[in-house]
C-alpha cells in the first residue's frame, strides 16, 4: 500500500502518513457497524498518539543522566475525568484488526516501519516513543521488538522488616515472694 512512495520519506513522515490513513479508515468503521463512541474514541486515541509523537520530535534531544535507583513508594495521583464520555475500548491483541479486517494493511506497514533502522534510530534517541507504540502494537497485532517492551517495574515491594532474634532465658525467672493477701474482714496487726 505504502511501499512506491514510501521510499522517500524519512520513518517519521511515514508514521504520520499511516496514522492519519488509518483514521480515514476507522470512519469507514461506522458502516461497518462500529458504535458512533466507539469510532470517536479509537479516533481521539489515535490523534493523541500522533500528537505525542510530534511533541517528542519537535523537542530537543538531550542525554539523560544516570541517577541511583532508590525505593520510594509514588504519591498517589489525582484522578481527572476523561475529555469525552466513550465506552472503554478492548485491550487484547489485535482487537482492531478483528473489529475492522480493512485496518490490516496497517498492521503490515506498522512492522515494516518498525524494523526499519531510521525508526530504530528514532527510537533509541527518544525513549518515550517506545510508549506511544506499544498500544499501536497491540492494538493492530503486530508482535513487538525487544526495544519496544515495556521495562520491569521501578518500584521494588518494600522489604519485610528483619525478625529480631531473642535468645531465650538461661533459667526460668524466680518469682519475688510476696506476702498472701488478707481476707476482707481482717484488720492488719500492729506490732
Amino acid at each position: 500500500m505504502f511501499v512506491t512512495r514510501t521510499a522517500t520519506l524519512s520513518a517519521a513522515d511515514r508514521f504520520v502518513l499511516m496514522i492519519d490513513a488509518l483514521c480515514t479508515v476507522i470512519v469507514t468503521g461506522l458502516a461497518a457497524g462500529m458504535s458512533g463512541p466507539q469510532v470517536i474514541g479509537i479516533w481521539d486515541r489515535l490523534t493523541r498518539i500522533l500528537s505525542r509523537f510530534a511533541n517528542i520530535l519537535a523537542r530537543p534531544v538531550k542525554p539523560r543522566p544516570i541517577k541511583p535507583h532508590t525505593t520510594t513508594t509514588p504519591a498517589p495521583r489525582a484522578i481527572r475525568p476523561r475529555q469525552f464520555k466513550y465506552r472503554r475500548l478492548p485491550t487484547g491483541y489485535g482487537w482492531l484488526i478483528r473489529r475492522l479486517p480493512a485496518a490490516t494493511p496497517f498492521a503490515e506497514e506498522l512492522q515494516r516501519l518498525i524494523g526499519d533502522p531510521q525508526m530504530a534510530a528514532l527510537l533509541q534517541a527518544n525513549p518515550g516513543m517506545a510508549r506511544l507504540l506499544r498500544p499501536l502494537c497491540r492494538m493492530l497485532g503486530v508482535q513487538q521488538p525487544p526495544e519496544l517492551r515495556a521495562p520491569p517495574p521501578r518500584f521494588a515491594p518494600e522489604p519485610s522488616p528483619p525478625r529480631r532474634f531473642t535468645p531465650a532465658l538461661p533459667h526460668p525467672i524466680e518469682p519475688i515472694p510476696r506476702a498472701a493477701p488478707l481476707p476482707p474482714n481482717s484488720t492488719p496487726e500492729s506490732a
